[in-house]
């Protein structure tokens, strides 16, 4: 299991809607700002974060590029 801050995969993902502008910018899930801390939102954006990858690793691999780092 790989822990990341929400702040690293916004960072990841405005770098990577500068190198490939087709990216759905609104594709990564919104940071929510009050109450962000209870199991259950932490459940479901973990999950929205897991679709937002999966998106990624198809666009990637749909387009034949390599894997950004």
């Amino acid at each position: 299991k790989v822990k990341r801050r929400y702040s690293e995969f916004a960072e990841f993902h405005e770098q990577l809607i500068r190198e490939f502008p087709p990216i759905d910018a609104k594709s990564l899930p919104p940071k929510k700002l009050l109450n962000n801390s209870s199991a259950d939102f932490l459940h479901r954006r973990r999950l929205a974060l897991d679709n937002y990858l999966k998106y990624l690793f198809q666009y990637f691999t749909n387009n034949a590029l390599p894997l950004p780092e």
